[in-house]
């Protein structure tokens, strides 16, 4: 799969898997301890980072191949972290606020089911860079 931002993918995928544990929470049994019981929210998390990536064209300053790329400057530095965690946050916010049956309902979901959720969350993203870029501390 080619990537717009490998490393918003990344957060994307980490935001959803993290809040998806955070609405539905543990259930105490040994099955928490296998990989295998989050095959279905691994798939959700995955389907969801690809909508996202496909709404963010690529960022300068974030490497398309996940490798640190060389800042000039502090702001340059920041956007390589900022931006990252910005999404990290944004999916965290959207997934763990979700509960019960609006999981169940996500099984076998496919990237284009996320498109609404998804472009609020661009816009959410749109938005706070420019506020960072506008505060001078992006690129």
């Amino acid at each position: 799969m080619s990537l717009n931002n490998p490393s918003l993918f990344s957060n994307a995928y980490a935001g959803a898997f993290a809040g998806q544990l955070a609405a539905a929470g543990l259930s105490g049994t040994s099955a928490d301890s296998t990989a295998s019981s989050y095959a279905a929210l691994s798939n959700v998390a995955s389907a969801f980072a690809t909508e996202v990536d496909n709404g963010i064209t690529a960022q300068a300053n974030l490497s398309a191949s996940n490798a640190t790329i060389v800042q000039a400057t502090a702001a340059e530095a920041g956007t390589q972290l900022a931006l990252p965690n910005l999404i990290f946050s944004l999916s965290y916010s959207y997934w763990q606020q979700r509960k019960g049956a609006n999981l169940t309902s996500d099984a076998g979901a496919t990237p284009a089911d996320y498109a609404t959720a998804v472009a609020a969350i661009v816009a959410q993203y749109t938005e706070a860079k420019a506020a960072l870029t506008a505060a001078g501390s992006l690129t």
